[in-house]
């Protein structure tokens, strides 16, 4: 009986910690927000650094490979609005609806205006914070009312057990 015990203590504690695991994969694969000048910023800082920058080219092949990763993500996840910023300053807000190879396409559900994006000429991809937060409606309970519904709560459970087993149902 004891050994039995100890196996299912193990299995919560595994099970817990493969849940923990799984939520803070998910949470880290999201890329908030990737510019070009961050990338170069960090990419200084690579001893490789100077082989980086006698070759341009390579340098916006990996940012584009980047905000390629990062529109996969967001499509992935079906997070939208999203906000992409080009090089020449424009901003486009939306849905991304479909990903190719070297172009992607942002529709704006409001306009129903669609926009073809080229992953080489983006400078950013993030979330447009706009939106609306919701509250749940105990949020706009005070702490007195949020108690007493909770005690409210603990004092009917066993009148409602009880209540199932000797009221005859009809």
């Amino acid at each position: 009986m004891r050994k039995l015990m100890k196996s299912i203590v193990l299995l919560i504690a595994v099970y817990a910690l493969a849940a923990i695991v799984a939520e803070a994969q998910e949470l880290a694969s999201l890329p908030i927000d990737v510019s070009a000048d961050r990338f170069r910023t960090v990419a200084s800082l690579s001893p490789y650094s100077k082989q980086l920058a006698t070759s341009p080219s390579h340098t916006l092949s990996h940012t584009a490979h980047a905000m390629k990763d990062s529109v996969a993500a967001f499509r992935r996840q079906g997070i939208w609005p999203v906000r992409v910023e080009t090089e020449d300053g424009t901003q486009y807000w939306g849905e991304i609806t479909t990903v190719d190879a070297n172009t992607f396409e942002l529709q704006n559900r409001k306009t129903d205006e669609k926009a073809t994006l080229d992953y080489a000429t983006i400078r950013s991809v993030g979330i447009v914070n706009f939106l609306p937060r919701v509250k749940p409606p105990w949020a706009k309970m005070t702490r007195p009312q949020r108690t007493g519904e909770v005690m409210n709560i603990i004092l009917l459970l066993p009148v409602r057990i009880l209540e199932e087993l000797f009221v005859p149902r009809c």
